[in-house]
């Protein structure tokens, strides 16, 4: 492995740390608590994923519309 891999590796893992401690603080839980807990906390998010990328769709459609109706408007008015 070569050190920008090393150093990505590093950058990573400390992030991920970092992010961890402040999620256990956050919920008054200690980081053993919390690394303990993820697998189940990714199974849940997994579940949610269809859901959730139904509702993106929804909510871009949505967009989409307003856009559309929005450019229909500064056409009239040109």
């Amino acid at each position: 492995m070569g050190l920008k891999a090393l150093l990505a590796v590093g950058a990573v893992t400390g992030f991920a740390v970092t992010r961890v401690r402040i999620y256990a603080e956050e919920q008054g839980k200690s980081v053993g608590e919390v690394l303990g807990n993820l697998p189940a906390r990714l199974a849940e998010d997994l579940e949610t994923i269809p859901d959730d990328i139904r509702m993106a769709v929804r909510e871009g459609r949505l967009a989409a519309g307003r856009a559309a109706a929005h450019f229909e408007d500064q056409l009239k008015n040109l």
